[in-house]
C-alpha cells in the first residue's frame, strides 16, 4: 500500500450547504422517526452498507491514498439525526487515481460497521463526492472506542447547537487533519452503499483498522443529540473485503 500525504494536513470544518450531496447523503425518504432515533426503509440488494468486517477473510489490497486537504472555517451543525460538520470547496483526497471532494462529517453512535463482530460507541464517517460524478462516493469510517477525551471531537461538541435544525458558525476554530483522519493507519477496503437514505450503492467505504479514543462525556453528548442512529449490517453477500 503506497501512502502520500500532502503538505499542509490541517483542516478546518466549515458550511457548504450542497443541495444534491446533502439530499443524497441526508434525505429522509422511507424514513421514520422513532424519537431520537430512526427506522429506515430496508433495501434486498447485495450491495448494502455497513457490514460486519471479517479481518482473516480480508485478501490484500494495492491503494494509493494521496490527501490534498486545505485550512478552512468551521460550521457545525445539530441535524436531528446526526451531528454534522460542513466543509468548504478545496479538500480533496485521491483514491486509486481518482479526485474525490470532502463534503462533510458526521457521526453514527454506536458504530455501524462491526470488526469481527465487534461494535464500538461511536463511528465517524467523512464523505467525499467524485469530482465530476457528485453521485459517487469515497467515505471513510472512524471508529471511536471510550477512552481519553480527543481534542478535535471536544470541539465539536463544544460548539453543537442543542437544538435540532440549528448550525454554529465559528469560523476561527481550526482542527487537524491528522487528529481525524492519519493515514499511516491501515483500513479495510470494500464497495457498498449509503447508510441513509436513498442507500446509493456507489460508495467506496475505507474503514480505519486503528481504533481512536473519545472520553465517554464525549460520546455520550454526540449521542444525547442524535440518538441511536446506527444501520444494522447488511449482507456482504458476494463482495469482497480487502486489507490495506
Amino acid at each position: 500500500m503506497k501512502m502520500k500525504t500532502a503538505l499542509g494536513l490541517t483542516l478546518a470544518i466549515t458550511f457548504m450547504q450542497s443541495a444534491m450531496a446533502q439530499e443524497a447523503i441526508h434525505g429522509h425518504e422511507g424514513e421514520q422517526k422513532l424519537g431520537m432515533a430512526y427506522i429506515a426503509e430496508e433495501h434486498n440488494s447485495a450491495a448494502q452498507s455497513p457490514i460486519n468486517i471479517l479481518s482473516g477473510k480480508a485478501t490484500e489490497g494495492h491503494h494509493e491514498v494521496v490527501l490534498h486537504y486545505q485550512p478552512s472555517g468551521s460550521h457545525i451543525g445539530n441535524l436531528g439525526h446526526t451531528v454534522e460538520a460542513f466543509y468548504e470547496k478545496g479538500s480533496t483526497l485521491e483514491f486509486d487515481d481518482q479526485q474525490y471532494e470532502l463534503q462533510q462529517m458526521h457521526f453514527h453512535t454506536p458504530s455501524e460497521h462491526l470488526i469481527d463482530g465487534i461494535t464500538y460507541p461511536m463511528e465517524m464517517h467523512m464523505v467525499h463526492t467524485l469530482v465530476g460524478n457528485p453521485d459517487k462516493y469515497l467515505v471513510i469510517g472512524v471508529l471511536f472506542r471510550e477512552g481519553d477525551a480527543d481534542s478535535t471531537l471536544a470541539t465539536i461538541v463544544n460548539n453543537v447547537p442543542d437544538v435540532a435544525g440549528e448550525t454554529n458558525d465559528v469560523p476561527d476554530i481550526s482542527l487537524s487533519a491528522s487528529d481525524l483522519l492519519n493515514f499511516s493507519e491501515h483500513y479495510f477496503h470494500y464497495e457498498g452503499s449509503l447508510t441513509t437514505p436513498p442507500y446509493t450503492e456507489t460508495v467506496t467505504w475505507l474503514v480505519m483498522k486503528d481504533v481512536h479514543e473519545a472520553s465517554p462525556e464525549q460520546i455520550a453528548k454526540i449521542n444525547a443529540l442524535e440518538g441511536n442512529n446506527a444501520r444494522h449490517i447488511q449482507d456482504i453477500s458476494a463482495r469482497q473485503v480487502d486489507s490495506n
